[in-house]
């Protein structure tokens, strides 16, 4: 519509959260995401990255930028969460490779939201995070509400939970260190 053409721009898809977002509460966590945004975008523009920055839920800001051809998104998303770290920011960003043109950036920053939203609630000790992080622990986050996943768990863990409550042990606890 502008007359920009994504086609052959290297676009690369950013999802990132402040890790103390689940410390704060509504109000702070608010205050917290509008400078979280601010400050990405003044570190984009300083860094001469042209990016569309935005708060995508209450936890989560979004970035579709177009990368130099002499950097990754890898490379990028690091140096971003380094500075913001510095900044007293600490992030924890997703990042979903490069992408040309506009429907797969799209559909690479919703893979990013999931991915930044599942290392969040898997404690991921990295500050930029792939799909290929997560591994079998972060499926079964993703997956943790699918009532497939529920059914499977009571059936081979019930009896566990069920013995706990009955003798006062805290066997489920230990199976969680395996």
């Amino acid at each position: 519509a502008l007359g920009v053409s994504l086609k052959r721009m290297r676009l690369a898809a950013f999802a990132i959260r402040d890790r103390r977002h689940s410390q704060l509460d509504p109000r702070e966590r608010q205050r917290t995401l509008r400078a979280l945004t601010s400050a990405i975008s003044d570190l984009a523009r300083e860094h001469g990255l042209i990016a569309m920055v935005g708060a995508v839920d209450d936890f989560t800001i979004g970035v579709l930028a177009a990368l130099p051809r002499s950097s990754s998104e890898i490379e990028e998303a690091g140096r971003l969460a380094s500075q913001l770290r510095e900044g007293g920011m600490p992030v924890l960003i997703a990042s979903t490779g490069s992408h040309r043109g506009i429907a797969p950036a799209r559909d690479a920053l919703l893979e990013a939201i999931e991915i930044v939203s599942t290392a969040a609630g898997i404690a991921v000790g990295t500050d930029v995070v792939t799909s290929r992080d997560l591994g079998l622990r972060g499926l079964v986050y993703m997956l943790r509400d699918d009532p497939r996943v529920a059914t499977f768990a009571q059936r081979t863990v019930g009896a566990l939970i069920s013995y706990d409550a009955a003798h006062n042990t805290n066997l489920v606890a230990l199976l969680r260190h395996f």
